[in-house]
């Protein structure tokens, strides 16, 4: 009987892997300039437009994640090694 749910081995994209896809994939260098003057000539006000078109052509900027420390810094702790240790 096969498992329902949860983790199943070779499922999913490998460690590492890095395939995340842009317009540049699909569209030659001149296509792209043609649609992004496009967009800024008849849509510049649109900001969430303009936020999708810098994260789809130079990729989404790295967000920093707390999920731990609520902001302070973490203890750092202080060993003292000596020879006899």
């Amino acid at each position: 009987m096969a498992k329902k749910g949860g983790k199943q081995p070779g499922a999913g994209r490998p460690k590492g892997s890095k395939n995340l896809y842009s317009m540049q994939d699909y569209f030659s260098k001149k296509d792209v300039d043609t649609f992004v003057e496009f967009l800024k000539a008849n849509y510049m006000e649109d900001t969430k437009l303009m936020v999708w078109l810098g994260e789809h052509l130079f990729g989404k900027p790295s967000q920093a994640v707390d999920v731990t420390t609520n902001g302070k810094d973490l203890p750092v702790p202080i060993i003292s090694l000596t020879k006899e240790q």
